[in-house]
């Protein structure tokens, strides 16, 4: 957990707790001309604002925040409006568009000769952080951190030319869940814009939409006690939900903020719904509009070049539909009506697909439509992710329910929850949400413009509370003792809480002396770092050194940074050892960033690029992405990718032919299903399982007799194979031949390597057949082994290899 305060101790400047605008102006009202910017670096759009501080001639004016238009060149002419699209392409002639421009040749990408991460960018904020190279791009453009710094450059140029003054300070916000990487390139951004940002410069976009709203409506009402308070930030391509705990300070003069949790689904926001509206909606309408069979476009048509070029008719269609349903919804009139005949309509649109043009003849969304699709992003029970080659489906109950577990919360418990973001405009969200959190306040912003521009507005008094008093707005300080565990003995405290961040105040190390190696000692110090009092957990470390050295001195060094990173180094002081250097991100914030696999994905792809591109050396690595593809239910890209392994492949490979057989089967594509279990076959002639894959095919769709003739030519090929033998015996079962199902089964079990070296995928077929037979022993022992065995045993590890502590 994190504390945050809103530090109000000048008193005589102070007019209300909650009245922070009256503050800022009555202190820099003495001032010159003053003017700073709050920057929101948007995964969909970005926005910029600014704060003009009264001049000592103005004194009695209040301090005015506005989000400012910019003038954003398209092809067509000049565009000016407040919300930029974090879009960037390059055209042919090597102009470099950035927002509205760029979004508009996003719509016809091979008319301006453009490609995906070539000379085409969006939604690159998810690669901040990364390692990932856009390896086909020029090297002005080759990273998320290169187009985001591109995209703060037209900003801060647009707003110092829409003011004719310059900004003499700037801060942009980053998700609260941003670890130090992600961080470090919103910085490394801003240098390439020509802005010069230290880490206070960087806020947490929840907290600039609760600051703007605190400016915005003269603070809020805590009634005297501490109140829960959820922020749902939902944007175009994050949902950041941040929960903190707010309070008002001694004597009315400050606001605490304690920071509880943080949940990034950065994979989940209303991009999401745009592309569900593309490949569930308009992609039928444009196949049946030009008389084209369902799978016509193959996944990287679809993906590539179709989905960028009807993104902004998706969009289009979606905002009016909602602009629609609110309006029926404000005259009571929504509820009743028939969602049929509500609808949003577009104008004819063209997509250019190898060469040839196709035409969406009516685009259409009606509300029917629209609420069916929305439902499983609504569903406060089904919380796991379900994602189709082209589309992400998770419930926005999932980062919400996530953040409340991890700040061990009840919403019951909520006492505020504030909207922001794009993706709360849509009304059914902002539904759903006053029912799940039914006994709290839901706070809005009053209109779409203000919930799209809150962030960079809050970021813009952020910057002017910097200014004025020298320190941020909400200052960090540490929520909770953080403690260090050591051996027989009470943790010893190292940064108590309410202490400000950093700690120590300059920067360096802190050091704790006492510490030595246990006497008895096994080659292992454990670092543990605890909370206070509670005792949890946040971060355990194994140290090595030299069994030799056991009861020599510990050098035991530690600070806490600004970036809200803890550090200790632990060395022998009577050693020449290395000195080892623990760093632990946010390690009182509950985050969570899921997506183990789509990491893994980066990983093998960006090696892939940095390649060059696939060679027949990377097959194995082929095949392994292929897997991750088929975990996260992209079949279709498995698919590209395996036929990408066989095209560098010396030779026809029999395993990545019998792969792709299955993998159609699954996408119900059955002449390619046939087509490559009989390649498969043809390359491997004394090889089963595309024989058998083909069975079971053919058994799933009760084509008995096929799925006979298929199972026998496996057999024929290895007739040592259990699994073959016991499909066989649940076909001759299915035809009403048990006799012969059960002499089929009692021959296959003595081909089970059981129970020594049985594999997972023969383990079920093999209690599949006890099943058969009535082997109720054998068939729990194989149930348990496909479970996984028995639990295991919670960690038991004793106080043993934590440091000792001796006279301090």
């Amino acid at each position: 957990m994190s504390n945050d305060i809103i530090d109000n101790r000048d008193q005589k400047l102070v007019e209300h707790i909650m009245n922070p605008l009256a503050k800022l102006t009555a202190a820099s009202s003495g001032f010159a001309v003053t003017r700073v910017v709050g920057i929101d670096l948007g995964t969909t759009n970005s926005t910029v604002a600014q704060v003009c501080l009264p001049v000592a001639a103005e004194a009695t004016a209040e301090a005015a925040c506005e989000c400012l238009s910019l003038e954003q060149p398209t092809q067509m002419g000049p565009c000016i409006g407040a919300l930029v699209p974090s879009v960037v392409a390059v055209d042919r002639e090597g102009e470099v568009w950035v927002g509205e421009g760029a979004k508009r040749m996003r719509a016809e990408p091979q008319r301006h000769g453009l490609a995906l991460e070539k000379n085409l960018f969006y939604e690159t904020k998810n690669d901040m952080g990364l390692k990932k190279r856009y390896m086909r791009a020029a090297g002005e453009f080759d990273h998320a951190r290169k187009i985001a710094g591109h995209v703060l450059r037209f900003l801060t140029e647009g707003a110092h030319g829409a003011a004719g003054l310059p900004a003499s300070r700037t801060v942009v916000t980053v998700p609260a869940s941003f670890q130090v990487n992600q961080r470090a390139d919103t910085l490394e951004a801003a240098r390439m814009a020509g802005l010069e940002l230290s880490e206070f410069d960087l806020l947490d976009e929840p907290v600039a939409a609760l600051t703007d709203y605190l400016f915005t409506h003269a603070g809020l009402d805590f009634q005297d006690r501490p109140q829960n308070l959820v922020v749902f930030d939902f944007g175009g391509g994050t949902c950041d939900v941040f929960v903190a705990r707010i309070s008002p300070g001694g004597e009315g003069s400050a606001v605490s903020i304690e920071t509880r949790s943080a949940s990034r689904y950065h994979r989940l926001g209303g991009g999401d719904f745009d592309t569900a509206i593309i490949h569930e909606l308009l992609i039928p309408q444009l196949l049946e509009d030009n008389k084209l069979p369902p799978r016509y476009f193959e996944w990287a048509e679809r993906k590539k070049i179709i989905e960028p070029a009807l993104r902004g008719c998706a969009e289009a269609l979606k905002e009016g539909l909602c602009r629609e349903i609110a309006r029926l919804h404000l005259h009571g009139r929504y509820a009743e009506a028939d969602k049929d005949e509500i609808a949003a309509f577009q104008a004819p649109a063209k997509v250019k697909v190898a060469g040839r043009d196709y035409i969406l003849k009516n685009p259409r969304l009606s509300a029917a439509e629209w609420e069916n699709l929305l439902a499983p992003y609504l569903d406060p029970d089904l919380l796991h992710a379900r994602e189709s080659d082209y589309t992400l489906v998770l419930s926005v109950f999932a980062p919400i329910t996530d953040a409340l577990e991890r700040a061990r919360m009840k919403r019951g418990e909520i006492d505020v929850v504030l909207l922001a973001g794009g993706g709360s405009l849509v009304p059914q969200v902002g539904w759903a949400l006053e029912a799940f959190f039914s006994g709290s306040r839901v706070l809005r912003f009053p209109d779409a413009t203000s919930a799209q521009t809150a962030i960079a507005r809050g970021a813009a008094w952020s910057a002017a509370w910097i200014e004025t008093f020298g320190k941020p707005l909400v200052a960090p300080v540490i929520p909770e003792t953080l403690a260090l565990r050591v051996k027989d003995s009470e943790p010893i405290p190292l940064v108590c809480a309410g202490s400000p961040i950093p700690q120590p105040a300059d920067g360096t190390f802190a050091r704790l002396d006492g510490l030595h190696l246990p006497k008895v000692f096994s080659g292992t110090l454990r670092i543990q770092m605890v909370t206070l009092p509670d005792e949890r957990v946040v971060l355990t470390l194994p140290l090595h050194f030299d069994v030799s050295k056991a009861g020599e001195a510990v050098c035991f060094e530690y600070r806490f940074r600004s970036s809200r990173v803890f550090e200790c180094a632990v060395s022998l002081w009577q050693s020449t050892d290395a000195r080892h250097l623990i760093t632990a991100e946010n390690p009182l914030i509950n985050v969570c960033n899921p997506g183990a696999a789509r990491e893994e994905i980066e990983r093998i792809e960006e090696e892939l690029r940095e390649a060059g591109g696939p060679a027949a050396c990377h097959v194995d690595m082929l095949c392994r992405l292929a897997e991750l593809y088929e975990e996260i239910r992209m079949r279709e890209k498995a698919c590209e990718v395996l036929k990408s392994a066989l095209r560098v492949s010396s030779q026809p490979d029999a395993w990545i032919l019998n792969r792709l057989g299955s993998l159609y089967g699954e996408l119900g594509d059955y002449n390619r299903m046939e087509t490559h279990f009989a390649e498969a076959a043809r390359v491997d002639p004394k090889w089963s399982a595309p024989h058998f894959n083909w069975a079971l095919h053919h058994q799933s769709r009760r084509e008995y007799a096929k799925a006979l003739e298929k199972i026998d030519e496996a057999i024929l090929r290895q007739p040592d194979k259990g699994p073959s033998m016991i499909l066989r015996a649940r076909i001759l079962s299915r035809m009403g031949q048990s006799a012969a199902a059960r002499e089929c089964a009692e021959e296959a079990m003595p081909l089970f390597p059981w129970p020594d070296d049985i594999d997972e995928w023969e383990l079920y077929w093999f209690h599949e057949g006890c099943v058969m037979l009535g082997l109720k022993e054998k068939a729990e022992l194989a149930r348990m082994g496909m479970e996984g065995g028995s639990q295991k045993t919670a960690d038991q590890t004793t106080d043993r290899d934590l440091p000792e502590l001796r006279q301090r």
